[in-house]
């Protein structure tokens, strides 16, 4: 539901007995439009493995942190914000490893 001026953008949808949405889609196929929970679409990381969420938790900070550059601080971050993000890659980054040693383990590569 954006906010436009003084005055918020919603649509009905005719699908779910006119729940408010802020966003309608259409599906293939379809001449109608309908809101998300109509089509039961889930969000993206609704589907992810837990490796996949560790993975992009871990990319997230990096990116963060200035990208390959992550161990110099970024030009107008303060340093106790870069330390807490930093303290999180290395924490994730242990994850990783950890689920990579599960991974290795399963299939008989250790």
């Amino acid at each position: 539901m954006r906010l436009l001026g003084n005055f918020y953008c919603v649509f009905f949808c005719p699908q779910t007995f006119m729940r408010r949405v802020a966003k309608l889609y259409i599906g293939a196929g379809s001449n109608y439009f309908t809101s998300r929970h109509a089509y039961r679409l889930k969000y993206e990381s609704q589907s992810e493995s837990y490796h996949d969420r560790v993975l992009n938790k871990k990319w997230r900070l990096q990116k963060k942190l200035g990208g390959d550059r992550y161990y110099i601080k970024p030009k107008g971050m303060h340093q106790t914000t870069y330390q807490r993000l930093l303290d999180e890659y290395y924490q994730a980054e242990m994850q990783c490893e950890d689920v990579l040693y599960a991974m290795m383990r399963r299939y008989g590569m250790i």
